[in-house]
């Protein structure tokens, strides 16, 4: 008689399947699939602190332009198209003068010089930023200004744009550079670095 192994009373033996084998370019993009994504969450999380950050040295470092209204509102509140001046100052710091030379020794070595001088405009529609770099060695009238300690520095007829900063500070270029443009600037921001031949 013949016995089914099925059928003899014995549980089946289960039969599994073979894997196949792992496919390199498969693996390959999954490891490329992960590493952008750990890129992107890094990227996000660097920018969104250095957003904060950057707002928050922007208000701890606030200087009043002269004739300026309130306080200037978040970047994002800002409607419709916006002048900004941004200035890169250079100064003879003591522990670095003897590196350059005459340029840190004489009349030259002292006050601070508005070195970089950009122009910006952030147009509301469509959304688009135009930079505008204006010389140093730009000579130009400058009006009366404000300084910083409250005393008024008078206006000059000609004079480098560079020399302006150390008339009466940051508001000072900034209003020369809206005489000379004809803009309304009502925002501004200083970068030091330190003086070079």
């Amino acid at each position: 008689m013949r016995t089914d192994p099925i059928s003899d009373g014995n549980p089946p033996v289960a039969r599994h399947a073979t894997n196949p084998s792992p496919r390199p370019l498969r693996q390959v993009l999954k490891l490329i699939v992960v590493a952008v994504a750990v890129v992107v969450v890094s990227a996000s999380g660097v920018a969104a602190y250095a957003a904060i950050d950057l707002g928050s040295t922007f208000s701890s470092h606030a200087v009043a332009l002269e004739g300026q209204g309130s306080p200037p509102p978040d970047v994002g509140a800002i409607s419709g198209g916006v002048n900004l001046f941004l200035a890169g100052t250079d100064v003879c710091e003591p522990a670095y003068a003897s590196l350059f030379g005459g340029r840190c020794k004489g009349a030259d070595a002292l006050g601070e010089r508005n070195d970089v001088n950009l122009l910006v405009h952030i147009s509301d529609n469509p959304r688009r930023v135009t930079v505008i770099s204006i010389p140093r060695d730009l000579v130009l009238a400058t009006p009366s200004c404000k300084r910083p300690d409250g005393s008024v520095a008078p206006a000059t007829a000609a004079s480098m744009l560079n020399s302006t900063y150390g008339y009466g500070g940051l508001s000072c270029v900034v209003k020369t550079v809206s005489q000379l443009t004809g803009l309304t600037i009502p925002y501004a921001a200083k970068k030091i670095g330190r003086a070079h031949v």
